[in-house]
């Protein structure tokens, strides 16, 4: 735990399959290696009957959990399972890529009653200039890659000139 009651950090995998330039968590901690699920039910169930209410789930990418077993994405299905636990009121989300945030992820996310939104309500939206909420998730897909990638790198991580620039090229090529 934490050190604090009502939360913990649980780890749904580790590693990591993205060769980043600038990151040597493959050469660290390998390839991506993704939990069972039904560990990870069992680990959170322990954790609720502990008092734990919130769950941050973390791995080095978490937007591709389950993918090294079958080359399918399986965060959606992940959530929605920790969603339905009886006394889980918040569930966080750590280290999303956002080339890997699919449309069924947006919409589990939409739809549960404890995924914390975080990422999809911090930063403005380029153009409306207003937050991002469940509501107006079908600006966000409707966002081109560029518009993407310039949003995240500016307005998510607050990078400003030529950081943003290089960022914005980075997650374009």
């Amino acid at each position: 735990l934490s050190g604090k009651p009502w939360m913990a950090y649980l780890r749904i995998a580790d590693g990591c399959d993205n060769r980043c330039s600038y990151c040597a968590i493959p050469l660290i901690r390998g390839p991506l290696r993704s939990y069972p699920e039904d560990e990870i039910i069992a680990e959170a169930k322990r954790l609720v009957s502990k008092g734990v209410r919130e769950l941050n789930l973390i791995a080095q990418d978490c937007s591709r959990y389950g993918y090294d077993w079958d080359g399918q994405l399986h965060l959606s299905h992940l959530l929605k399972r920790l969603d339905a636990l009886e006394g889980v009121h918040w569930i966080r989300i750590l280290y999303l890529y956002p080339d890997e945030i699919p449309d069924d992820l947006i919409e589990t996310i939409r739809q549960s009653n404890s995924v914390h939104e975080a990422f999809l309500r911090v930063a403005k939206l380029p153009a409306a200039g207003e937050y991002r909420t469940a509501t107006n998730a079908d600006r966000i897909r409707a966002m081109t890659d560029e518009e993407l990638a310039e949003w995240i790198a500016g307005d998510v991580l607050n990078l400003t000139g030529g950081a943003l620039e290089m960022a914005t090229e980075a997650w374009l090529n």
